[in-house]
């Protein structure tokens, strides 16, 4: 339900993960809502709360950020690291734009049959990447996953989508389950530091 209370662990989840297209609008809200077994009404309104209170930006925010044309020294650095297997995130990480938008401009570039994009590079198979996750995923003393970043990067997925998998592989008995209901110390660590920030925001205004 919407006015169901949200705690600090669900929260955080929501802005590690949360994926906005070039518009601003919430990408990935199915697959937030299966993970945090919530439905897409109360996670669309979260969402909505966060931006008032300044921790998401406005749509008008990401508009007038991310809708800028992409430079041809940018669209070369794209092409370049498409070639040599770079994922989308890291893409939209090192350009400083969203997935939504790299993934535009290589469509737009395929659809124009742009010659610089090579056959070079060959997508990971399931097989390949789930063998890839089983033998370099990373856990904490509780069990908590937390590499999931930076094997997203080298299979080009996105964070939410390696912790789905995991889960899968889990429930598989094939990487290992959690061991407690704990939270660990970096995690309460990142709660105080995200309750900060948000304090600061506030005290900010709107001249700050």
């Amino acid at each position: 339900m919407v006015g169901e209370h949200w705690t600090k662990k669900e929260v955080l989840y929501l802005l590690n993960n949360a994926d906005f297209n070039e518009y601003g609008i919430l990408a990935n809200l199915e697959e937030l809502s299966t993970y945090l077994g919530r439905n897409k009404k109360a996670v669309g309104y979260k969402v909505s709360v966060l931006r008032k209170e300044g921790v998401f930006p406005k749509t008008g925010d990401w508009f007038i950020t991310y809708r800028e044309r992409f430079s041809e020294a940018q669209i070369e650095r794209v092409i370049y690291m498409r070639n040599v297997g770079v994922g989308i995130q890291e893409m939209a990480e090192a350009l400083g734009r969203t997935e939504e938008g790299i993934k535009g401009l290589l469509k737009r570039l395929r659809k124009k049959g742009d010659k610089r994009l090579t056959k070079e590079y060959t997508p990971w198979t399931e097989e390949e990447e789930e063998r890839f996750l089983i033998d370099n995923a990373e856990f904490d003393e509780e069990g908590y996953f937390i590499n999931g970043a930076s094997i997203g990067r080298q299979v080009g997925r996105s964070k939410i989508a390696v912790v789905r998998k995991v889960r899968i592989l889990r429930s598989r008995g094939q990487l290992p389950a959690m061991t407690s209901n704990k939270k660990p110390a970096s995690l309460q660590k990142i709660h105080r530091d995200m309750n900060a920030a948000v304090s600061q925001k506030r005290g900010s205004g709107p001249n700050g």
